[in-house]
């Protein structure tokens, strides 16, 4: 169950990072928004190893 719950906070830090790539251009607010949302998906997926899959201190 560790090792699934690894795979899930790590493909949730991928996504975060895919939306912290993205920019549009000539829309400053949409990039915004996404580099927003991807660093609280990034967070979220931290959190998500740090707590869930325990995949920080033991």
């Amino acid at each position: 169950m560790k090792v699934i719950n690894s795979i899930v906070g790590i493909v949730i830090i991928l996504v975060g990072c895919l939306f912290l790539n993205i920019t549009v251009v000539n829309e400053e607010f949409k990039t915004i928004t996404y580099k927003v949302f991807g660093f609280i998906t990034l967070c979220v997926g931290f959190f998500y190893l740090k707590k869930v899959a325990k995949f920080g201190k033991q």
